[in-house]
């Protein structure tokens, strides 16, 4: 297999699971199978050799594979444009149990950073030590739990003090107190500085008019909570700044409701238009892949999804919970529902033609946070 080379336009797309500790490989080839095709994985190798009309072609593999101690090789039928194979992991591939995000509070409390800054335009959104104390909400839905309980406490009567009221030892916004989830950041708009700007339903970069997040409604006591994305924000400490990727945080987001909430099937939407705006089913097939294909230098962990934009006029499923054929609504802001088809479609084009779709599905691939890269 000497001379081996990854020939200019080859199309191919492997796929390791942990849960099933393989991997699978589709690979476009540049003409027919002949009787000179076949495919070679040495033991534990993390290259694929494919041997076809006197050239050996090289694919990356996600992972080590072929646990034996002989060559693993395939000889496909003739006249194929494409191949498929499962290869077998050569070693154990833990899967992620935990849904990693960055700046957690006890990150942000260890490392303090020097300001918070609009991602667009570097403007200071949250001044140098403005807040004093983080702590981690609880989990993705934890707004939701307290209005359960708030709705249900037997104890009390009386008006509503509105939603996160501080009521017995719940929450309370408190200047200088800064809480994080997995996909933001929230704290008092006091404590925000002179560069956002808020309407009714977002909060805006005042520098370049970016959407940084939006107000949390009726919070019930003097002040106010701000929610700020995550993905709209940099971390400056000195010199050096800090952003991660918008596909990272969907991720998370969408593992969150898999995992934690027993939800795969996802209607995402206009958070100010979910009638007329972009609106696209998401189906959370595996929440934990490792996958390579030619245009990464080196494996990335990720999710699959199938997913589809509804057309206009279309129905949207139901979203309640309620109903076995229902979905779950995320609503996001217009760009982030633009970006996140875009990503979803720049993947599906590396992948070989007949792995693009699945009956009336697309499929597609969002990169997950992997803990070395987090700060």
């Amino acid at each position: 297999m000497a001379n081996s080379t990854t020939a200019p336009g080859l199309r191919y797309y492997c796929e390791l699971l942990p849960n099933i500790q393989s991997i699978s490989v589709y690979v476009s080839l540049p003409s027919p199978s002949d009787v000179s095709t076949r495919v070679v994985v040495p033991p534990g190798s993390r290259t694929l050799f494919l041997e076809h009309r006197g050239k050996t072609l090289t694919v990356k593999l996600p992972g080590p594979g072929n646990p034996n101690a002989n060559p693993l090789i395939v000889t496909p039928q003739l006249h194929l444009a494409s191949l498929s194979l499962r290869i077998p992991c050569a070693e154990k591939i833990a899967q992620e149990t935990d849904n990693l995000t960055p700046w957690s509070a006890r990150k942000l409390t260890t490392s303090p950073v020097a300001s918070m800054q609009c991602r667009s335009c570097n403007a200071t959104i949250l001044p140098k030590s403005r807040i004093n104390t983080w702590k981690d909400l609880p989990s993705g839905n934890w707004a939701e739990a307290m209005d359960f309980w708030h709705c249900h406490k037997p104890h009390e009567k009386g008006g509503e003090k509105g939603r996160y009221a501080n009521y017995g030892s719940g929450f309370k916004v408190v200047e200088g107190t800064g809480f994080v989830d997995g996909s933001g950041v929230l704290f008092s708009r006091m404590d925000v500085g002179e560069g956002v700007k808020k309407s009714n339903t977002s909060l805006n970069c005042k520098n370049c008019d970016s959407v940084l997040g939006r107000p949390e409604h009726d919070i019930g006591n003097a002040s106010e909570l701000w929610r700020i994305h995550k993905w709209n924000i940099r971390l400056q400490n000195g010199e050096s700044g800090c952003v991660y990727p918008l596909e990272c945080f969907l991720a998370s987001e969408f593992i969150g409701f898999a995992e934690s909430e027993g939800v795969r099937r996802l209607l995402v939407s206009d958070r100010n238009d979910t009638d007329n705006g972009a609106r696209l089913k998401i189906w959370v097939f595996n929440t934990d892949v490792f996958y390579s294909h030619p245009d990464v230098d080196k494996p990335q962990r990720g999710i699959k999804v199938y997913w589809r934009l509804l057309g206009e006029g279309e129905k949207a499923p139901p979203t309640d919970r309620l109903a076995s054929t229902s979905f779950e609504a995320v609503e996001l802001d217009s760009i982030v529902v633009k970006r996140l088809v875009d990503r979803l479609r720049e993947r599906a084009a590396l992948m070989p033609t007949e792995m693009q779709t699945q009956g009336e599905w697309a499929s597609g691939i969002l990169r997950r946070f992997q803990e070395h890269e987090l700060a």
